[in-house]
């Protein structure tokens, strides 16, 4: 396979400090002949700022016809990358929104020791290193973008993982948790009826009775009083007959202390309980709400301990859900910046070609357009800048198919710096 050597005359330092000028969501990588760009950045005082864009030169890239597949290759990669990283900032910001917090997205490079710093993405745009461990200039242009392609759907699909992770805990956690709104009548009543509430004796459960819940709308509790120990009358020639003439056990009914918005009222009753549902059936026919609800200390406090569990569980998976989102926006910011180096070494070798001896022939620069001038205005003037030997008309409202939609004389990718 073909390779292209030389290197580059000029050496920016490292990091530099973000734009002068105010930029706007997008740079641009441009890049044209070495010579072209080695005078062009005098000429860029008052429509942005530049650094050179350390492209590497020595890429393998077998043969022409490969390069013109990878045009089309890194192109669907690069697309790809950037809707992962919208992706990722989206949730991001949802997630900061949810707890009130705010979190800046950056990239995390290594610092001294163990440690890292994180530098804005136009930081790390304006001193871009190849990371040689990462993809070996060894390797083809083909086989880095398969490999980049690769690590950036394992963060993808490892982020959904546990983004679904966190959304299956939270809809258990909405399952348990106490309902404030509604009615008694809606309520769970384990809510409801909790032990500061009832008192000891107020349920019977034994072999032949049990209690029954009973709430009440609005104004229907003096009615319901009167009639509640007659309701379902037992056929007389009935084994239960026998022991009683209703179901209810008289003056069983005993009114909780709960407050409802609506003014319904929730009593127990104990009634029968082979005819606990023929008193439940004649109780709704009289508007009244029956529901059965086994009281008991032990699983009230097991639910309090359940739901305290599942909180701080959830608690826990979204911090390190956020965290982890932080650390893949980063991640895969570095493979969109490799990516647009890739496709800037392809375009400029297949535009400019290589020299006798093997070297490229091509300079780029991340350039930060300033917002003081239309984009129209810049453009035109770095193609005076960049095309001299064309001038700016020639090339004035041609179009291809490339993804910025605009033919220009000079290479031109466009770089997301900005994704809110």
């Amino acid at each position: 396979g073909q390779s292209a050597g030389g290197g580059s005359s000029c050496h920016s330092s490292s990091f530099p400090p973000p734009p002068a000028l105010c930029p706007r969501a997008m740079a641009w990588i441009i890049a044209s002949n070495r010579d072209i760009v080695d005078g062009v950045t005098r000429g860029l005082d008052g429509f942005g700022s530049c650094t050179e864009f350390q492209v590497p030169h020595k890429l393998k890239f077998g043969s022409f016809d490969s390069l013109v597949k990878n045009v089309d290759e890194l192109t669907k990669v690069d697309s790809y990358v950037e809707s992962v990283l919208r992706r990722l900032e989206r949730q991001v910001s949802e997630m900061a929104a949810e707890k009130k917090k705010d979190v800046d997205l950056g990239v995390m490079i290594p610092g001294v020791g163990d440690t890292f710093r994180t530098l804005t993405v136009q930081q790390y745009l304006n001193g871009f290193r190849w990371e040689d461990k990462m993809y070996s200039r060894s390797a083809s242009v083909s086989e880095n973008a398969h490999r980049l392609l690769a690590a950036v759907q394992g963060l993808d699909e490892d982020i959904k993982g546990r983004t679904q992770e966190l959304a299956d805990l939270k809809n258990k956690l909405t399952l348990i948790s106490k309902k404030d709104g509604g009615t008694l009548a809606q309520k769970d009543l384990i809510d409801v009826l909790t032990p500061d509430v009832v008192g000891k004796g107020d349920f019977v459960d034994t072999d032949h009775f049990k209690t029954l819940i009973v709430i009440l709308p609005r104004g229907g509790d003096k009615e319901f009083l009167s009639c509640y120990e007659k309701l379902a009358p037992f056929d007389p020639r009935s084994d239960l007959a026998r022991q009683a003439g209703f179901p209810a056990v008289p003056q069983s009914m005993k009114q909780f202390e709960v407050a409802d918005k609506e003014g319904f009222t929730i009593w127990r009753v104990v009634v029968l309980r082979k005819a606990a549902d023929d008193f439940a059936h004649a109780a709704r026919l009289r508007k009244a709400v029956v529901r059965d609800f086994p009281y008991s200390v032990e699983a009230y406090e097991k639910i309090l301990q359940e739901r305290c569990e599942v909180a701080a569980l959830h608690d826990k998976k979204f911090g390190l859900l956020m965290a982890l989102c932080t650390a893949a926006f980063s991640d895969a910011y570095i493979q969109y910046v490799h990516v647009k180096a890739m496709r800037t070494f392809v375009e400029c070798v297949l535009r400019y070609g290589i020299s006798k001896a093997g070297n490229t022939q091509f300079k780029a620069l991340a350039f930060h357009p300033g917002t003081n001038k239309k984009e129209e205005t810049i453009r035109q003037h770095l193609a005076k800048l960049m095309s001299p030997q064309f001038g700016e008309q020639y090339f004035a409202g041609k179009k291809d198919d490339t993804e910025e939609g605009e033919f220009h004389s000079y290479v031109s990718l466009n770089v997301t710096t900005s994704f809110a």
